[in-house]
């Protein structure tokens, strides 16, 4: 094939293997001129679309978020006249916003998990009357990771006989997500009674990435699964809103219990279970799966491709005698491996195959005039920084590069809110100091409003000596700050900021105590009853309202703006 292909994707998701390894794929595999482009959290993009036979929307860049896809290429991939594909996961979310997005972008081919027996479910025809439905897998077999058996340990020797890695969703994601959680569960509490020695965990914290992974799966003799995805189609988002009304109801995250009554129907309106990617992984490291009932999108069967386990463990007993038969679990990786990895079947390999094939029939059939028309040339704003402008690269980028763009992001806010408030400290002293003489001339020496307005001089002076430091701090990191834009490592642009997070918020409430103190300070003195003293605040105010930005006024949109960007 010799097109040239745009794959869209998120640098926020590259931190995952199996999603690294599924971008990876197209240019491996797919043939032809492959180029990567980052295309969420509000990217700039520097080029033109026009230049590509065909771009493809990766699942990780996730279009049931509105706003995540950033503006910017959602509107230059509507105009786009080549052909546009759509790989989606997860399409159990929002899935009116999702099929909104399909339509005014204008899709050709979308990519879903949904069984084609199942697709006027999710996508009636009636809406999408011009559109092709694939169903594909959520990932595939990662040939990069080149893994014989002679490198493997044997399954005698592995120390952890039972291992998992799943997470607790809640309730809201119906029975297979119930699944993921509970399967775990269970089977740790079992483990640990009866002396099992196990590495079961579905908290956060425990979740392992990248080549630690492949090491924790073949260390384990066997591992736990279950179906991926969900039956729970919340198409309206109405099922979110009930499930976060419920939790504010009950004080904590609706278990799958508590918020059964409300999905149960929905649930049982189609069957979504797929084979995950981490099936592929077992198989690729040989190691035996102990695996919920279900269908895995007809891929693999109990008995010969895994051990099967019932969802009310009525069976367990027998499923951990099996472990300890290593003749027999040693046949089934061979069989599973041999079905799922060396027939090549389910490579990534044979799914870009694919992908090529649909590119092909699509683009031969569409009219010379939009097969060969190109969208004129980008206009790019000059106000934009060029270090946040995305182009076109060979390879997907690492989430690192992300994390160090978006610090960038938010130092230059905090910077230039320092720059701004550092043009206000001396005017902000002098005119509350000028307050506060003024107030002096007209109350009587030793009265208590006479300490008050002493005490709020003492305030001032603390302010000016935090003022200097800050700005003795800043000067020694000038030069840095000045260039952050070419800082490449991600640890020394988190420090930079963090200095200048820490100076903006400190200064932020400076500004808010000598707001607040002030308004205080005359308070008590029209409850004192110094008239004199008030009619001048009256003046006083008029002055105060002058300042260039008015501190009274300016740090709540700041923190507002803060916020927002955090």
């Amino acid at each position: 094939m010799n097109r040239r292909i745009l794959i869209a994707y998120s640098m926020a998701s590259t931190f995952t293997q199996t999603t690294l390894d599924y971008l990876n794929a197209f240019k491996d595999y797919l043939g032809g001129n492959v180029d990567y482009l980052h295309v969420t959290n509000d990217a700039k993009i520097n080029v033109s679309l026009g230049r590509y036979d065909a771009v493809i929307l990766s699942y990780c860049a996730r279009l049931c978020f509105e706003g995540y896809v950033s503006a910017d290429f959602f509107e230059q991939l509507k105009n786009f006249e080549g052909l546009k594909i759509l790989a989606v996961q997860d399409e159990y979310n929002r899935t009116n916003v999702l099929k909104r997005a399909i339509r005014e972008i204008q899709f050709d081919v979308v990519l879903t998990c949904v069984p084609q027996d199942s697709l006027e479910y999710v996508y009636p025809r009636s809406e999408f009357p011009e559109v092709r439905f694939e169903t594909v897998f959520t990932g595939y077999v990662p040939e990069s990771l080149s893994v014989t058996k002679t490198q493997l340990k044997p399954l005698r020797e592995r120390p952890i006989v039972v291992g998992y890695r799943g997470r607790d969703i809640g309730g809201f994601y119906g029975r297979l997500g119930f699944d993921k959680y509970e399967i775990g569960r269970l089977m740790k509490e079992i483990c640990g009674r009866r002396g099992i020695p196990h590495d079961i965990a579905t908290d956060e914290e425990s979740r392992i990435y990248g080549p630690a992974w492949f090491e924790f799966v073949g260390s384990c003799r066997a591992m736990l699964g279950s179906e991926s995805g969900s039956n729970v189609f919340d198409f309206d988002g109405s099922l979110e809103r009930q499930f976060k009304d419920l939790e504010l109801e009950l004080g904590h995250r609706p278990s799958y219990s508590e918020f059964l009554p409300v999905v149960a129907q929905r649930d049982s309106e189609i069957s979504m279970g797929q084979i995950s990617p981490r099936v592929f992984e077992c198989a690729l490291m040989r190691t035996p799966m102990v695996l919920f009932r279900g269908r895995y999108s007809d891929a693999i069967e109990p008995k010969i491709h895994y051990i099967m386990l019932e969802k009310d463990f009525s069976n367990v007993d027998e499923v951990l005698s099996q472990l300890d038969r290593f003749d027999d679990l040693e046949a089934m990786t061979e069989r599973t491996y041999d079905h799922l990895v060396a027939s090549g079947r389910f490579s990534y390999r044979a799914f870009m195959g694919r992908i090529s094939g649909i590119i092909e029939e699509e683009i031969g059939s569409r009219s010379t005039t939009r097969a060969n028309s190109r969208a004129p040339e980008m206009v790019l704003n000059s106000e934009i920084p060029l270090w946040l402008l995305q182009e076109p690269t060979d390879k997907p980028q690492p989430t690192s590069l992300f994390q160090l763009i978006e610090k960038k992001k938010l130092f230059s806010i905090y910077f230039n809110e320092i720059m701004r408030l550092q043009v206000l400290e001396v005017g902000t002293l002098f005119k509350y100091r000028f307050a506060c003489q003024q107030l002096l001339r007209d109350l009587p020496a030793g009265g208590e409003g006479f300490s008050a307005v002493g005490e709020f001089g003492q305030l001032l002076d603390d302010v000016e000596v935090k003022f200097r430091t800050f700005s003795e701090e800043r000067s020694g990191m000038s030069e840095r700050a000045s260039h952050f834009v070419d800082i490449t490592n991600l640890s020394e642009m988190s420090q930079l900021l963090e200095v200048y997070e820490r100076q903006a918020r400190t200064l932020m409430a400076i500004y808010d105590k000598l707001n607040s103190t002030w308004n205080e300070l005359v308070t008590q003195l029209r409850v004192s009853g110094n008239h004199v003293a008030i009619g001048k605040y009256s003046m006083l105010r008029t002055i105060w309202s002058k300042l260039p930005l008015s501190t009274r006024e300016f740090f709540l949109p700041f923190i507002n703006r803060i916020l927002t960007k955090r």
